[in-house]
């Protein structure tokens, strides 16, 4: 019964790829593993649904691997839905809509309910919602893009600003006026959410927890939100972050220890952990919204663009968008090429999205040259000082480019 549902819609086996197989049939979607989702199907060279086999959706523990699925690829950003399948249904979710955060008594079916745009029961007889399955959702459906064109209705339940960039860009806003308004000044506003952003990255890839930067600081810590619970013990933290990683990326500025207040950290808590920063503190066991493991790098160089984007009116500054800087790039510097050696210069390079994406590309490079999926530290150094320049009259977007090259840097290495 379910492979006849993937037959009707024209997932047939020859047009999907198994969680095993991603590393070796897609090298450049790697990351897609982290979503533990079953299988995928790729439109055009680009991940579009990822799918999850159950036996039964009233199995509460189906639920709850299903949310945590649709969670991650919330953070992956590049696909836009989960088909999950039992026997005899098939619901379909969208992975643009925030997660929630399930309790443990809650009714998962209700918590999911929002991002649901779609179920339907083969032993029903609800044509329908049967012939939307098949015109929208269909193999043909989704190649053609028909879900943006056709059956309104569906499509108003996709909403864009519901998306990662869209909903951290906006926490980021949020956060940084309230800073200001409790008398942070823009610097240390900026100073203080790249940090942040940083360890949180390197807390999510593992790195922060092995070099022991938590518990130096405070036996029971685990995570940076434990930390920020003290100003104290928060810059012990940026401190031993500047030494153990080098230092100048997200330097303590003069005079900010005294600025800071235990009110902002708890802001900066607020915003990292579900974006609400309001005064109706959330609690979460071992959960949050945002996961900087999944999330990808140029995520991150491109939301910190948005971001400072409220400047761009003022001083003629306008971004380019990530989707704009994928379709130049794989015209003029394609991976296809084992040439690594190319100097490549952005005479404005705004928070460094352009520099960033050629970097990866160069690693991609210097990977097949040398006919291995390893690269040593001395290697992506060199990469990135002899072939990645820059130039930006903006002083927070150029400590951005940099901070974002950082970070693909040592995304490469373990960990």
């Amino acid at each position: 019964q379910n492979d006849n549902i993937y037959n009707q819609l024209g997932y047939t086996s020859e047009f999907l790829t198994a969680n095993s197989e991603i590393a070796n049939l897609y090298p450049d979607y790697g990351d897609l593993v982290k979503l533990e989702a079953d299988k995928f199907y790729f439109s055009g060279n680009q991940p579009a649904i990822i799918f999850v086999d159950i036996k039964s959706f009233s199995n509460e523990e189906e639920l709850r691997r299903i949310a945590a699925i649709q969670h991650k690829a919330w953070n992956y950003r590049k696909i836009i839905l989960l088909f999950a399948l039992s026997e005899t249904e098939i619901r379909i979710y969208n992975c643009y809509e925030k997660p929630t955060y399930i309790k443990e008594n809650d009714n998962i079916n209700f918590r999911l309910k929002p991002a649901e745009l779609l179920r339907y029961d083969t032993a029903s007889s609800d044509v329908d919602t049967l012939n939307t399955l098949m015109e929208i959702f269909s193999r043909i459906g989704v190649d053609n893009g028909l879900l943006w064109t056709e059956q309104p209705e569906i499509r108003k339940k996709i909403d864009l600003q519901n998306r990662i960039d869209a909903y951290l860009v906006k926490s980021l806003i949020e956060t940084a006026n309230a800073l200001e308004k409790d008398g942070l000044n823009k610097k240390v506003i900026h100073s203080l959410l790249m940090r942040s952003l940083f360890i949180l990255f390197l807390e999510d890839k593992g790195a922060a927890n092995e070099a022991g930067l938590y518990t130096k600081i405070k036996s029971d810590s685990s995570s940076y939100f434990d930390i920020l619970d003290s100003k104290e013990a928060t810059y012990k933290l940026f401190e031993e972050v500047q030494i153990h990683f080098n230092g100048n990326v997200t330097p303590v500025l003069p005079n900010e220890k005294e600025l800071v207040t235990d009110n902002h950290l708890k802001l900066i808590k607020g915003c990292f952990i579900d974006g609400n920063i309001s005064d109706n503190e959330t609690l979460f066991k071992n959960w949050r919204l945002f996961n900087f493991e999944i999330i990808q790098i140029e995520l991150l160089s491109e939301i910190y663009e948005n971001f400072l984007g409220e400047l761009k009116h003022e001083r003629g500054q306008f971004y380019t968008p990530y989707n704009l800087v994928e379709l130049i790039l794989s015209d003029k510097l394609p991976i296809s090429n084992s040439n690594y050696n190319v100097k490549i210069l952005d005479p404005a390079c705004g928070s460094g999205i352009f520099l960033v994406e050629s970097y990866k590309r160069l690693i991609k490079r210097w990977k097949k040259s040398n006919n291995t999926n390893k690269i040593s530290f001395e290697n992506l150094k060199n990469l990135l000082l002899d072939n990645i320049y820059g130039i930006e009259i903006d002083e927070t977007a150029i400590k951005v480019a940099a901070f974002s090259l950082y970070l693909a840097l040592i995304d490469e290495l373990d960990p």
